[in-house]
């Protein structure tokens, strides 16, 4: 097992052994297991809603990464282990499997007997797979989002079809501030840490920055750059998710406490707002920015904090990989 001893994080299996533990664990408890496989490329809405549909309706899930066939990793950005971290955070799963190739059956055999979570709308294509529905006890379909398979969304991008088109709505202005509000009562005495960014499709670095954000104070509110600022600062065929997806897959990370969008080119305004005790600053940055960000932390206290991206992780590498010049 990978050391993800966090409460904030699911266990990630990297041996047999390990994940029969954990499943004669759930069996002592008579909980179900569930299963949900896929490459998890990206967390993408469809991705993100099988999990919450099979989270809300089964006691155990675990997420197993596929290897890809005859040892082909099917992830353009994303080795097996980083995308693995990255779904140890996500609400909803209780454990990540990472086989290898050759270990795919072995791993299945050893959840059983597990409900698998499927949308059966799209072919089984690869081994885990194929696997997977045939050693199941029991298929969980989860109905598709029109155009939210990974391969329709690579595709899109592809075709500089983005912002993707999602049934997402969220509304903006006077009742994002009175959220935020909300939030903040909420959060009396509690040590709240913010983190801006566009978070367009989250990555392995993304996940290193968030859990280490959170591990500086009580409360994590991440502030998202809205559609327009993005498309200003990273150009007209971003962002690939529009604001409404971006935010909903932040607050599916066990890190985040809130998430809210803003406008323009900087959080300034949203900032003075929430007032938090510890800004965080990842990646790259324009130094001006950063001092006016600075000066107006610390004006109540505060500090700025920065984290090292991941080297190697960003969605304009992601995009690359595909084969999208941006």
């Amino acid at each position: 097992m990978l050391n993800t001893k966090s409460s904030l994080q699911a266990p990630v299996y990297d041996n047999i052994r390990s994940l029969m533990e954990w499943r004669k664990l759930l069996a002592k408890k008579g909980t179900t297991c569930a299963v949900i496989g896929g490459s998890f490329c990206m967390l993408q809405p469809g991705s993100l809603k099988c999990i919450a549909e099979a989270a809300g309706k089964f006691g155990g899930v675990c997420a197993m990464v596929d290897p890809g066939d005859n040892g082909k990793d099917p992830s353009p950005a994303a080795g097996l282990y980083d995308r693995a971290r990255l779904l140890a955070l996500v609400r909803g799963i209780d454990a990540v499997a990472v086989p290898t190739h050759k270990d795919v059956i072995s791993a299945l055999q050893s959840l059983r007997p597990f409900v698998l979570a499927d949308c059966l709308a799209q072919s089984a294509i690869t081994n885990l797979q194929k696997t997977a529905r045939t050693l199941a006890d029991t298929v969980f379909n989860i109905e598709p989002l029109k155009g939210c398979f990974t391969n329709d969304i690579e595709e899109a991008i592809r075709s500089g079809r983005t912002p993707i088109n999602l049934p997402l709505s969220q509304n903006a202005g006077d009742s994002e501030c009175r959220a935020i509000s909300a939030v903040i009562a909420d959060l009396t005495d509690k040590k709240i840490v913010t983190v801006n960014g566009c978070f367009d499709i989250l990555h392995p670095g993304h996940a290193l920055l968030l859990a280490a954000a959170r591990s500086m104070g009580d409360a994590l509110i991440v502030l998202v750059n809205d559609d327009q600022s993005v498309k200003q600062y990273k150009g007209i065929k971003r962002p690939v998710f529009p604001v409404q997806f971006r935010l909903s897959a932040l607050k599916a990370l066990k890190p985040v406490t809130a998430a809210f969008s803003f406008a323009g080119d900087n959080p300034l305004p949203t900032l003075a707002l929430i007032r938090p005790a510890v800004h965080v600053k990842g990646g790259s940055f324009i130094k001006e920015r950063v001092q006016n960000e600075r000066q107006l932390v610390e004006s109540w206290g505060g500090r700025i904090e920065f984290i090292s991206m991941l080297e190697g992780f960003s969605t304009t590498n992601f995009l690359a990989a595909l084969g999208e010049k941006t």
